[in-house]
């Protein structure tokens, strides 16, 4: 469809959001692209529009963009082989909220693990601060489980040129996502050790991250998709030590069909295998495990064996001293 300025930029991407926070999404079991809202559903659509200041002769028009937007990213495959429309509501949580505390963190070594890992490579900084700590909070637009394993999923509204797994690629680093996608991770990773405890395992359990871009998915190409599944690549968080050609997955461990569907892409520097003809708009990995852990240990002050104790020790360029064992604390909060 054309594009719309009137539905385009932050106000539009709030209200889609409100939408999908808002919405049935069972409701959307049987919708097919080009038909309307499913019963009880336009009320939601046009609610979060006049939330959003769209004045009364925009309703229409903006019922339509969103019936479409909704519909699709309802209702498209994911890599794990289910839709959201399928997803039964005691297995999802829409806009989880997260409060996490953050020890003392040396910037030197937080980006020195990213690095490591392949994330935000071109970043070698945050602003002008030596240290960060605090207490970090978010919204997670949406967490559901699939046959036992946990994902976390963002909506984005962003109109890009294409939605094919380059373009996707960019806009992920242009934006920098895949690091508010792995704060999102250590979240939900740092949630479900404290409820489930020894029962829980990330490599197991968390089956990987989701970035939809509603503007590009398309239903309409479920069966592609769904050929494409047979082939699994981790795209991110890879040690760029360890990086190595991928290969169909073998470990049913480790390398499942969600951890990946983007064909050709290149993820901050973590190249991804072929995978036939992906679904365009939907960007899917999982982390490795062993930056989560890092990543987890550094924001609570723990060293960590994944990061190397002399990037930890040593002091930094303007003479800062290490963190002493008692800066770094203990606890998590």
């Amino acid at each position: 469809s054309s594009f719309d300025p009137r539905f385009a930029g932050n106000r539009f991407g709030v209200v889609m959001h409100d939408v999908f926070e808002r919405c049935d999404f069972a409701a959307w079991h049987a919708w097919r692209p080009g038909q309307a809202a499913p019963d009880g559903q336009a009320a939601p659509i046009l609610e979060a529009l006049q939330r959003g200041g769209y004045a009364q002769d925009e309703l229409d028009d903006g019922l339509r963009m969103l019936t479409a937007l909704i519909g699709h990213t309802l209702t498209v495959a994911l890599p794990e082989g289910t839709r959201l429309a399928d997803v039964p509501e005691p297995q999802r949580r829409n806009e989880m909220e997260f409060h996490f505390a953050m020890r003392p963190t040396r910037v030197d070594a937080l980006l020195a693990l990213l690095h490591r890992f392949g994330v935000v490579g071109d970043r070698q900084a945050f602003g002008a601060r030596q240290r960060l700590e605090g207490l970090m909070t978010g919204l997670i637009d949406l967490t559901y489980t699939v046959d036992g394993r946990w994902y976390v999923l963002d909506y984005k509204s962003n109109r890009l040129p294409s939605y094919d797994a380059d373009a996707l690629a960019r806009a992920m680093a242009h934006s920098e996502y895949e690091l508010q996608a792995l704060i999102y991770t250590v979240a939900l990773h740092r949630w479900l050790r404290f409820r489930l405890g020894a029962a829980y395992d990330y490599a197991r359990d968390f089956g990987g991250v989701r970035y939809l871009f509603c503007r590009g998915v398309d239903a309409g190409r479920n069966a592609v998709v769904a050929a494409a599944s047979e082939f699994v690549v981790e795209t991110v968080g890879t040690s760029i030590a360890d990086q190595r050609t991928p290969q169909p997955a073998r470990d049913s461990t480790l390398d499942r069909p969600d951890a990946a569907r983007n064909s050709g892409a290149t993820t901050a520097g973590v190249p991804s295998a072929p995978l036939g003809d992906p679904a365009p708009g939907i960007h899917a990995w999982r982390f490795e495990p062993a930056l989560v852990q890092a990543l987890d240990a550094l924001f609570a002050g723990k060293p960590s064996d994944a990061l190397s104790n002399e990037v930890l020790e040593q002091p930094s360029a303007n003479g800062v001293e290490p963190l002493s064992p008692r800066e770094r604390g203990w606890g998590e909060g």
